[in-house]
């Protein structure tokens, strides 16, 4: 074998551990003297060197020459001998102490998003872990929320209460007017109308009692039917107008009064009846409007369930009046509920008003025209012996006084005449 040859076999010598007696160190070995190292009858002296060690795991040397090698820092690690470096931790993993010789997950409700780290970090409020090895936290949900560090779930949203953002810390409570019925509420529902929510928190809506309604969303309270209304039920949005015939002065009613006999209610709403006037009734109750009195009756007052029948003497020919009228001098107005006077006929007279009859002229006295106030006595030399007459009697069956005259004249004449001539004849 050349010197190349062995030259080569004495460096890997040099460099390979030693094994048996040589490696062990051979106490009758004069470690300071040459090896004798003899090849196919040829000996070459190689200088004695101490055995070479490797880096155990979790450690590192990177120089040459070293003499020890170096545990590895927080953060890194080796699992293998003979290293001359160390590994860093991946992110969702963490090496806690010097000289690692591995890299730990990070566990439940803990992350880390950095490499080479010591520590996992935990879940911080508003997020969760629920994973080992994570390498970043999760937010919560809508709906859910946190309020711990190192949580590995979120809790959801209780009844009465929302969460409306991810990440949240904490749930907030239902505002007045509003509740949540549900868990894991992402927001909470307007008390509807007909409803109402008085308190923060709230589970549910309540509903408007009879005589109160709601007409919006979102109320804290209801709402008193106003006077001239009323809510006759339960879960209602809208007040209802008393009807005609009907009032109510209250608030907060279920039911509008019905108006009384001698009263009335004309229009829908109203707060109060309204007593029929004069010349007006109503016998019914409950009623929108009153009756105007009939012709030949009367309603005298106010408040009335009935209308009078004009009295003897007065009579009435308009409806809807407070009194009647009594008949003229020269009328009368015979019977109860007289609607006209009459005038006094030929041969009868009234002098006096509010009469239910004429008279009748009396003996030697008469009445020649209607409507009169009074008789006539009958002219100097006429009569009239019966009652009730137009005219008198005169002498002769005449039935004026001009024709008595123009017959007195008309006999006188033909007397002077007869006269005359008999004179005449005496005297020849």
């Amino acid at each position: 074998m050349n010197r190349r040859v062995v030259a080569i076999f004495a460096v890997f010598l040099l460099t390979a551990p030693l094994t048996g007696s040589l490696a062990e160190g051979d106490p009758d070995l004069d470690k300071s003297e040459n090896l004798q190292i003899s090849l196919s009858g040829q000996s070459s002296d190689v200088p004695y060197q101490q055995p070479i060690s490797w880096t155990s795991p979790g450690h590192y040397t990177d120089v040459t020459g070293a003499t020890t090698d170096f545990a590895c820092s927080f953060g890194f690690y080796q699992p293998l001998s003979g290293q001359s470096l160390c590994l860093e931790a991946d992110p969702g993993h963490s090496v806690p102490n010097n000289g690692g010789t591995e890299q730990i997950e990070c566990g439940l409700g803990f992350f880390q998003s950095q490499s080479g780290s010591d520590r996992c970090t935990p879940a911080t409020p508003g997020n969760y872990v629920n994973q080992t090895g994570s390498s970043a936290q999760t937010p919560c949900d809508s709906g859910h929320y946190q309020n711990q560090y190192v949580s590995t779930e979120c809790r959801a949203a209780d009844q009465g209460y929302y969460v409306a953002e991810t990440g949240s810390l904490l749930q907030s409570k239902c505002e007045i007017g509003s509740f949540s019925a549900q868990i894991a509420s992402v927001g909470c529902t307007s008390a509807t109308p007909g409803h109402f929510v008085s308190i923060e928190g709230a589970t549910k809506q309540t509903v408007c009692s009879n005589g109160t309604f709601q007409p919006e969303y979102g109320q804290s309270s209801c709402l008193n039917a106003e006077a001239g209304h009323f809510v006759p039920e339960s879960d209602t949005s809208e007040q209802i107008p008393c009807h005609t015939g009907t009032y109510q002065n209250l608030v907060a009613m279920t039911s509008c009064i019905e108006a009384d006999p001698g009263h009335h209610v004309p229009e829908t709403g109203m707060t109060e009846q309204i007593i029929c006037a004069a010349g007006s009734y109503q016998l019914n109750s409950g009623q929108g409007a009153c009756r105007a009195a009939d012709p030949g009756h009367f309603v005298q007052t106010s408040g009335l369930t009935g209308q009078n029948k004009c009295i003897e003497g007065w009579y009435q020919p308009s409806e809807g009046k407070a009194e009647c009228l009594q008949a003229e001098p020269g009328h009368f107005a015979s019977g109860i509920g007289s609607i006209t006077q009459t005038e006094c006929g030929l041969g009868t007279f009234q002098e006096w008003p509010g009469a239910s009859k004429c008279e009748a002229a009396h003996i030697d006295h008469f009445v020649d025209t209607i409507g009169s106030t009074s008789q006539s006595p009958c002219p100097t030399g006429s009569s009239q012996s019966l009652v009730g007459q137009s005219k008198c009697v005169w002498p002769f069956g005449v039935e004026s006084p001009s024709i008595l005259f123009v017959s007195a004249g008309v006999i006188g004449i033909l007397g002077l005449i007869a006269f005359l001539m008999i004179r005449k004849k005496l005297t020849h």
